[in-house]
């Protein structure tokens, strides 16, 4: 099989992988809301920032460096994967000693408990290291995708019996433990490699890949600070049961991103890339690509912030009434946000990488900034400082845009007016209904139920109206495109 049909496959495993994962851990994190309460999620997520902190530091960077390399050696395999159990036990070590310390600071001393079970999870990602990058060298991402989907559902079972049975956050923790566990066992199930015995000496070559693991790694780092510094801020200044109700609201917007987004942000790259060296297609691409993402997130933000006070009781149980406002905040969220995937993907195929080491530069600065100065003052105001942050990172990425690549203000906005406007009617449409109690007798489901059908009308019917031409061109290309597939 050739390169290019081994890389749309692969990348088809990807995007399968990370879709599954998101509507499995959704669902499953349905189960255990209506079971727990949002201290236990908030004390999972504050733990979790140590957790995937010392995880990302434990795996040096290693995995993508060997990836990177066209052949590697058994020698130089067997080194790194003793020098990788070397720092992830030192890291699962640290990590158990440390949680009362962490526990103590933060004033949870239930922390500890978590952060002491979830220690050996630095190990386990080491252990599986190795053959994860030998799979994704060898084009095994099919595997992959089965491992972490097996254990995702496995976790996912784990973790709900756990919860029907009173173990609280515990129950999260071996969640994902087992979610873990399985994934490594897999994936050493699906690789004939085995270790031998481990040497006393460092090969010029482990060297070299530590240096540039060195690169990856802290690039990983200024991304998670980038997403867990939130909750870490949340909970030292507001607690668990506050950072519980922020991170079930920002369950919700992700879900949405990685649902909608992703799927057009991993093939972006491949789109860009072909067309770069014509400006006009590139920038028709990008705007095309804006255009999907908009027509697709926003009435789906739109119509849930809309219908948020009645959905999360329902759906996640009455205790989580309080996410609501946050939810309805974050899907601003969706405005700013649209453009923004597809920064990386643009300066990557047209050769201006420098501009993303700057760009996340000034992310991390705006983050602990925002947040920082905004978490003392309660859970509401740090969510407006992500909707602030989110703005000011997406008229940063613009702005790059625009200056490296020639892409206007002007077509970002065309290509997002349309679905912006529709489903903003749509929204003040659907929260009138709502609050008016135009739609009784129905309550609970039935009333949710209408309420997101009439929107979808409402919606479409405001792009069919405000903007027939937009929407007869879509149309034909979509025919078009039918067409081509079929002949």
């Amino acid at each position: 099989m050739s390169v290019a049909r081994l890389t749309a496959k692969s990348s088809l495993w990807n995007l399968a992988s990370n879709l599954g994962q998101q509507i499995l851990n959704f669902l499953f994190f349905v189960y255990t809301a209506r079971l727990l309460e949002p201290s236990a999620f908030g004390l999972m997520a504050l733990a979790l920032v140590f957790v995937d902190t010392f995880a990302v530091l434990g795996r040096g960077g290693l995995v993508e460096a060997s990836v990177q390399r066209e052949r590697v050696s058994d020698e130089l395999q067997n080194q790194i994967f003793w020098f990788l159990q070397l720092v992830g036990l030192s890291a699962s070590l640290a990590l158990y000693v440390g949680a009362f310390g962490l526990a103590n600071a933060f004033g949870h001393p239930e922390l500890a408990d978590a952060l002491r079970w979830l220690s050996p999870v630095c190990l386990l990602l080491n252990a599986s290291a190795v053959p994860e990058a030998r799979l994704q060298r060898e084009f095994g991402h099919d595997a992959i995708a089965r491992s972490t989907l097996w254990g995702v559902t496995t976790g996912g079972v784990v973790g709900v019996i756990a919860a029907f049975q009173g173990y609280g956050v515990l129950a999260l923790v071996f969640q994902k433990l087992a979610s873990v566990v399985v994934q490594c066992a897999l994936m050493w199930r699906q690789e004939s490699w085995r270790p031998g015995a481990p040497s006393l000496t460092f090969a010029r070559e482990l060297r070299q890949l530590l240096r540039m693991g060195l690169e990856v790694t802290s690039a990983n780092l200024v991304l998670m600070l980038n997403s867990k510094l939130m909750d870490l801020l949340v909970g030292l200044f507001l607690g668990p049961t506050m950072l519980g109700y922020l991170r079930t609201a920002w369950r919700c917007f992700e879900l949405v991103l990685h649902v909608c987004v992703d799927p057009l942000a991993n093939v972006s790259l491949v789109t860009f890339s072909r067309v770069r060296d014509d400006h006009g297609r590139l920038v028709s691409a990008y705007a095309r690509m804006v255009e999907i993402a908009a027509i697709t997130i926003f009435p789906v933000f739109f119509g849930l912030s809309a219908i948020a006070p009645l959905a999360i009781p329902l759906v996640f149980g009455e205790q989580w009434a309080p996410s609501a406002p946050l939810v309805q905040a974050l899907s601003l969220i969706a405005i700013a946000g649209t453009p923004n995937p597809f920064f990386v993907p643009m300066m990557t195929a047209t050769n201006n990488t420098r501009r993303l080491t700057l760009q996340s530069m000034i992310h991390v600065v705006i983050s602990i900034l925002l947040t920082a100065t905004m978490s003392p003052l309660g859970v509401m105001a740090v969510a407006w400082a992500q909707v602030v942050r989110a703005t000011a990172m997406t008229g940063v990425s613009l702005w790059m845009m625009r200056e490296s690549v020639g892409i206007s203000y002007e077509t970002t906005w065309r290509a997002m007016r349309p679905a912006l406007l529709a489903a903003g009617a749509m929204g003040v449409a659907v929260a009138w209904f709502l609050q008016s109690n135009a739609l009784a007798p129905l309550t609970g489901w039935p009333l949710l139920t209408a309420l997101i059908a009439l929107g979808g009308v409402i919606y479409a019917a405001a792009l069919l109206l405000g903007f027939p031409r937009e929407v007869a061109q879509r149309w034909q290309e979509a025919r078009e495109m039918l067409r081509g597939r079929a002949a």
